[in-house]
C-alpha cells in the first residue's frame, strides 16, 4: 500500500509534505502513529478520533473530516488525502483541496 499511496499523490503533482490533513481509518492512537511514521508525516497532520470514540470501523473517516471541520482546523484550501485501508488487502486515495 506504501508506494501505491505514493503513485497517487505523485500522479497528482503533489508531494507528501504539501499535505494539510491527512484522513484514514483509525483503529487506535497506535495505528495511527505507525501509519503516520511509515510515511513520514507528522500526527498533527491528523485529526485524532480513536481516543474519543474508539474503533468506528468505516465511520472514522468521515467522523474525522466532521471533527476537523468543527473545531476549525480543517479549512477553504487545504490539501488533504483521504486513505481509506481494509486489513491491508483493499486500499483507496483521493486528493483534495477542501471547498
Amino acid at each position: 500500500g506504501y508506494s501505491f499511496v505514493l503513485e497517487c499523490i505523485a500522479e497528482a503533482g503533489w508531494s507528501l509534505s504539501e499535505m494539510d490533513y491527512v484522513f484514514t481509518h483509525q483503529v487506535s492512537s497506535r495505528s495511527l502513529e505507525i501509519f503516520a511514521n511509515t510515511f513520514g508525516i507528522s500526527v498533527d497532520k491528523f485529526t485524532q478520533i480513536s481516543g474519543s470514540f474508539g474503533n468506528v470501523a468505516a465511520v472514522s473517516i468521515p467522523l474525522s473530516l466532521h471533527v476537523a471541520e468543527q473545531n476549525g482546523t480543517l479549512r477553504h484550501g487545504h490539501k488533504i488525502a483521504i486513505i481509506g485501508l481494509a486489513a491491508g488487502i483493499s486500499i483507496s486515495v483521493q486528493l483534495m483541496i477542501w471547498k
